[in-house]
């Protein structure tokens, strides 16, 4: 989670998706990633966390977790 945490704040949307998916791997849940973005958001501000919720959202589409789960920029929010 600090890694994750660490990767948002920076904006490192690839290594992102690549650490999220070995979250979900080793049993990191998308309530608790729900959870870790809210938490964030008076720290990094939110642009840089609609932009990690992308990340998150695709990396947790590949790892086959929530896949009908849609982006902000595909519900037409951003």
């Amino acid at each position: 989670v600090a890694i994750i945490s660490a990767l948002v704040a920076m904006r490192q949307s690839l290594e992102l998706k690549n650490h999220v998916k070995i979250g979900i791997a080793n049993g990191l849940t998308p309530s608790e990633l729900e959870g870790l973005l809210v938490q964030l958001t008076p720290y990094v501000g939110f642009p840089c966390i609609a932009s990690a919720t992308t990340a998150v959202i695709e990396a947790m589409r590949e790892a086959g977790v929530s896949p009908d789960i849609k982006t902000a920029e595909e519900r037409g929010l951003l």
